[in-house]
C-alpha cells in the first residue's frame, strides 16, 4: 500500500502511514506526491492499494492528474478529498482554510484504522514478533 500527499498534507500522509501499519501489520509505503512521480508510481499495479490526500494548494493539479491516472490502473484506490463529493472511492472532508483540513483527514485514518483490523478479523494489540520489545529494548519488561 502507498499512501501520497502533498504540502501540509505529506505528514498527514505519514502519519496515515503509521497507523495502518501499527494496526493492519502490513507493509505501507507514504510519499510527498512530486517524490511519488519519479519511480514509486510503478507501485500502482491491479492488487496494489493507494490513498491519495487531495486538498487545495500548490500540487491540486498534479494530484488531479494522479488519482485520474490511479483510477485506470487499479480499482483499489481511496481518494481523501476537500475537492470532490464523496462517492464510493472518496471520502470528502470539509475545507478549513487555517488548517488546511489536516486534522480531519488524520481523523479519517483514525476511523479506517479502526475498523479495518476488525473487519479482516485481526487483533492489532498481536504482536507480530513477542520478544521484540524486550529484545530491542523499546519498553521496560
Amino acid at each position: 500500500m502507498s499512501i501520497v500527499g502533498f504540502g501540509i498534507n505529506y505528514p498527514t500522509a505519514r502519519e496515515g502511514t503509521l497507523k495502518i501499519l501499527e494496526t493492519m501489520q502490513i507493509p505501507v509505503m507514504n510519499f510527498d506526491m512530486e517524490e511519488f512521480m519519479h519511480g514509486p508510481h510503478r507501485t500502482i499495479v491491479n492488487h496494489s492499494y493507494l490513498i491519495m490526500v487531495e486538498t487545495k494548494g500548490a500540487g491540486e493539479v498534479l494530484m488531479k492528474n494522479l488519482i485520474h491516472f490511479a483510477k485506470s490502473k487499479t480499482e483499489n484506490h481511496l481518494i481523501i478529498s476537500t475537492l470532490q463529493e464523496a462517492n464510493q472511492q472518496t471520502i470528502h472532508i470539509g475545507e478549513y482554510p487555517m488548517t488546511s483540513s489536516w486534522l480531519n483527514i488524520v481523523v479519517i485514518f483514525q476511523v479506517i484504522c479502526t475498523y479495518l483490523p476488525e473487519i479482516n478479523g485481526m487483533n492489532s494489540s498481536d504482536p507480530i514478533y513477542g520478544d521484540f520489545v524486550t529484545t530491542v529494548g523499546t519498553r521496560i519488561a
